[in-house]
């Protein structure tokens, strides 16, 4: 017999299961979740008041039923993702060479050091979805080209030698697990279910091998004569169309459930303020006051949520508190935290962490890292001021032997051996500590190394070695002191450890393990990438939990977490677009080819069923909240575009089907952000209202020079041609965009940072050439650094601000990285015979003159080289994003086309040789440079770049058109520009008035679980 019951919050199906299990007339209750990280709340639930005295309730996962209802002699040994991905890497390798062996190609993609992840999620979902291999060979796939095999076709060849080594070798993969137990169940009588109910809790759908096990359990009555009961409680989307466990099932709920929940809204004005916003909200709600404590108490019916709690009568008893969850993105977290703590109040992490993550594998990562470079200055001071560096509880406060700057900066050290002679200067226990940590780290590096390569269970071994040579635990404990941070660190490596430990107990302890692919061996980069692929899959202990913290998470919680306020963080449109990357080896033609070939029997979900998919699962998200769901995002992002509310929100709210309600704006204070003035609808359609969509200037308003032509900057051409009215909003309106207000991590700020610093560093490396010396661009910026800050900071105090401080250490570290890149380019230039003359720093540009305007311009550094044909200048831009982003800008082919006129009038002026874009973010340099300099530059030429004469020649063009545009007066908007999606002024040109505006049409394929 099956049933289906819905529920909407999770206080409702508490209510639910606990009526269930007690109508029941069944002797034995079986509960199924959707993973066993709800198997605590569950628990919860059916307990009620006090604690457990015998045996708990029986509660599986899909492997605890796999276990329970296979015959032991034919069950399976069921492997971790880790070596799920070793047995894929081995057939991997055996396809590619069947390949080869017949004159054909794989796809370039496949030898990328990425490509393991994007095969093990292919093979997963593939699994997951029940999908026999042959489906995969569709009848009219597209033919090869060439001698090339299609992405799918060597889908095909892995995924089928996947099975059947798993097969041979009595293993099986996580994602198998209901196919399994389907088969299981098939051959043989599932006697343990007799006289039994089955709940399936917290199940939104089911994926395709799930609900083939479940049709064929709901016959083992008529095929076996075992009398048993499914009811499954299912959680309610309130979507239409959303094929959720009912449509599946082809059941009616049998129950009432209450609809929906309520929603608040909070925005503030950039993401600075976000977190500090949601901290001094959370705290007026613990004192009673402040806006998100009055929505709470005017919710009519909110009283009754808490009667059930014990030892509480409710809102405004001594002993009543909030139970407040917070989900905030991974890379924030840190951020999060400290706007807690600066509020006082008291919170706990309840996301796994993962050994990847923890801090001896971060130690891993920097030695390995300076290993590779053979221990350069900037990266190995990176790895000395780890926690876990040379921590020695003999000698000083702190215990650890972070070197000191000023004397790195002046010996300078490089490699092995320059550190180790570094650190023998520095008395007692300290300098002796960072030796002996210098060498252990060495000494794994050069094992990693080891040209013979070794298994997974010997690099484990190493591993574990090192932790316990260096005595990381027992070290860090006797200098934790009261810090809580320091604790939590010993906690993290003790857990690291004891992982690490268990991992190589189970390899021992399991022979044959892993069949043939445990034999593989790894060296170098793919040893260490063993080592991080192993740890992103081993979860370390969580701390227990506190009553009356508030709880963080950095991803979804499990299906069956309930907090009476539940604040999402970021809910933006970058965040829930609705929209993610397509699978590779899936992608659109594949899925189509399968799921037609395939019929009934399996289902690929389109990218049209993931993103409903994915909407469903956002909903859930929301009714985590038992009373209040408070969703929060910033008005503007990072970098200072603007940014609306994500398009799910927007069909939850305008569904006045789904039981969602809006409760109010939760407005941040001014203090915190200086944005002042609630966020609503309506306040925007009045800031909308007062600008028209194409703006107009009288001609003889403009600025104009001497001569009395228009001035215009050259390097606003790119924003002309994007947008005429954007042009009009930042250049003759001069209307701020959000970003000029930011204060705290501004853009522009940190822009004149980086160029402050560039001015020093050349200045000190020229001054040097000069003189006849030798130096480094990256040992003049380490020594300039702190220098130029610290002159900075009497005019820019927020410099000094802590929270300042981890922008601030990524641009000083972006910086490094350049510093390095423009050394080798320094290297390659003496190679190739060049011999620099100067660089010209901000250097102003000649005038180019039209009809109309006056161009003029800076170049933030011009190279002047002497090369056998004679001297050529190249024109230097740093950006603080990635190069490629300007792989379309003429700012720097404008200035190419400024200096190209002006040196045809003076004989001696060097020769235009090119221009290029250093970009900070990705340590890359793009650019439009002769045949003689593009190899000096440009170290790799795979990297796309421009023709410098075409770059030229369409700068030169566009000046054209913009003469004649500023000379018109007007400045229509274009909303079909590149640029129209990150503008700044998108509110005032009214774009976001058209229907759709936050709609997105990209439709793409996820990971299809429930959690």
């Amino acid at each position: 017999m099956l049933k289906l019951s819905c529920y909407s919050k999770i206080h409702e199906l508490k209510r639910i299961v606990c009526e269930k299990v007690e109508s029941s007339a069944r002797s034995k209750k079986i509960f199924m979740v959707p993973s066993m990280s709800s198997a605590e709340p569950l628990a919860d639930m059916l307990r009620g008041p006090g604690e457990w005295f015998g045996d708990g309730p029986e509660i599986w996962s899909w492997a605890e039923m796999y276990a329970r209802l296979s015959p032991e002699r034919k069950r399976r040994r069921g492997i971790d993702l880790p070596d799920s991905r070793l047995v894929l890497a081995y057939i991997l390798g055996g396809v590619m060479s069947n390949i080869e062996s017949r004159g054909k190609r794989v796809p370039p993609g496949v030898r990328r050091r990425g490509f393991p992840d994007v095969l093990s999620s292919a093979v997963r979902e593939l699994l997951l979805e029940d999908v026999e291999p042959d489906k995969l060979l569709f009848d009219d796939a597209a033919p090869s080209m060439n001698d090339l095999v299609l992405p799918h076709e060597l889908l095909y060849g892995v995924y089928g030698d996947y099975l059947i080594y798993l097969e041979e070798n009595g293993l099986a993969d996580n994602s198998q697990m209901p196919s399994l137990t389907r088969e299981a169940i098939t051959a043989a009588c599932p006697e343990y279910l007799n006289d039994s109910a089955l709940y399936w809790i917290g199940f939104l759908s089911f994926t395709g091998a799930q609900l083939r096990l479940i049709k064929t359990m709901s016959g083992l009555g008529e095929t076996w004569g075992v009398g048993f009961d499914m009811e499954f409680l299912s959680p309610h989307s309130g979507m239409e169309g959303f094929r959720d466990a009912s449509e599946q099932l082809g059941l009616v709920c049998e129950n009432r459930f209450e609809r929906g929940g309520s929603i608040a809204r909070m925005t503030s004005s950039n993401t600075a303020c976000e977190y500090d916003g949601v901290a001094d909200e959370i705290a007026g709600l613990l004192d009673g006051n402040g806006r998100l404590s009055d929505i709470m108490s005017g919710m009519a019916y909110m009283g009754g949520q808490f009667q059930d709690r014990e030892n509480s009568d409710g809102i405004g008893s001594p002993d009543f508190a909030y139970d407040i969850g917070i989900m905030v993105d991974p890379s924030r977290i840190p951020l999060m935290e400290a706007a807690l703590r600066r509020h006082g109040i008291p919170f706990q992490s309840r996301s796994e962490i993962m050994v990847s993550d923890t801090s001896v594998m971060d130690l891993c990562k920097r030695a390995w890292e300076a290993y590779r470079l053979a221990w350069p200055t900037a990266k190995t001071e990176h790895l000395c001021r780890h926690i876990l560096f040379g921590v020695s509880a003999e000698d000083g406060q702190d215990g650890r032997t972070c070197p000191d700057p000023g004397k790195v900066l002046r010996d300078m050290p490089e490699g092995l051996r320059s550190w180790i002679d570094f650190f023998s200067k520095r008395e007692g226990e300290r300098g002796a500590a960072a030796i002996r940590s210098l060498e252990r780290l060495n000494a794994f590096c050069a094992y990693l190394d080891d040209p013979g390569g070794h298994t997974g269970s010997e690099l484990l071994s190493a591993l574990l070695s090192m932790a316990d040579d260096g005595e990381w635990e027992s070290e860090l404990s006797s200098i934790a002191g009261d810090d809580a941070d320091m604790d939590n660190e010993v906690r993290s490596v003790a857990s690291t450890r004891l992982e690490i430990a268990q991992k190589l107990d189970t390899m021992a302890n399991v022979k044959p393990r892993i069949g043939p692919a445990g034999d593989l061996r790894f060296s170098g980069d793919g040893a260490a990438d063993y080592l991080l692929d192993w740890g992103r899959s081993a979860g370390i202990a969580l701390p227990q939990p506190r009553s009356g913290a508030v709880t963080l998470y950095d991803s979804t919680p499990p299906v069956l977490t309930a907090h009476d306020v539940w604040i999402m963080t970021d809910v933006d449109q970058n965040r829930f677009s609705g929209s993610a990357a397509e699978q590779p080896l899936l992608g659109a033609d594949v899925r189509d080819g399968v799921n037609r070939i395939a019929g009934e029997a399996s289902h690929l979900p389109t990218s049209h069923e993931k993103r409903m998919q994915r909407e469903a699962l956002f909903r859930r998200l929301l009714a985590v909240g038992g009373v209040l769901t408070l969703i929060v995002r910033s008005e503007t992002d990072s970098q200072g575009r603007p940014q609306g509310d994500p398009p799910f929100v927007k069909s939850l709210l305008s569904d006045g089907e789904s039981g969602w309600s809006d409760v109010g704006y939760v407005q941040v204070r001014e203090d915190l952000s200086g944005a002042g003035g609630v966020d609503s609808p309506e306040r925007r359609r009045l800031l909308r209202g007062t600008f028209p969509r194409a703006a107009s200037h009288p001609r003889e308003r403009m600025r104009r020079g001497a001569n009395g032509k228009i001035l215009v900057s050259a390097s606003s051409i790119d924003d002309w041609i994007s947008c005429p009215f954007m042009y009009w909003c930042g250049y003759i309106a001069r209307v701020s965009p959000p970003a000029d207000s930011a204060g705290l991590f501004d853009r522009r700020l940190q822009g004149t940072v980086m160029h402050r610093v560039w001015q020093a560093v050349w200045n000190s490396y020229i001054s040097k050439i000069d003189a006849g010396g030798r130096s480094t661009l990256q040992g003049a910026f380490l020594s300039m650094w702190d220098r130029v800050i610290s002159d900075m900071s009497g005019d820019y105090p927020v410099l000094a601000d802590p929270r300042f401080s981890a922008p601030l250490a990524r641009l000083k570290t972006n910086m490094s990285d350049v510093s390095a890149l423009q050394d080798e380019i320094e290297a390659r230039a003496g190679a190739a015979g060049l011999e620099r003359i100067t660089a010209k720093l901000e250097q102003p540009l000649p005038a180019y003159e039209l009809r109309n305007i006056s161009f003029s311009g800076r170049s933030d550094r011009i190279d002047i080289w002497r090369t056998p044909s004679g001297p050529v200048s190249v024109i230097v831009d740093y950006k603080l994003g990635v190069s490629g982003r300007y792989l379309g800008s003429l700012q720097l082919a404008t200035y190419a086309a400024m200096m190209a006129r002006a040196s045809k009038s003076d004989a001696g002026a060097p020769l235009v040789a090119g221009f290029c874009y250093i970009g900070h973010a990705d340590s890359c340099v793009r650019g439009g440079l002769t045949q003689e300099l593009k190899h000096v530059y440009v170290e790799s030429a795979r990297k796309r770049g421009f023709d410098l004469d075409e770059s030229v020649a369409a700068a030169v063009g566009a000046m054209d058109e913009m003469d004649s545009g500023l000379a018109s007066g007007e400045f229509p908007a274009r909303y079909d520009s590149d640029s129209c999606g990150i503008c700044a002024h998108q509110t005032i040109c009214r774009r976001s008035e058209r229907l759709g505006f936050y709609e997105s049409d990209e439709e793409t394929a996820v990971d299809g679980q429930d959690e």
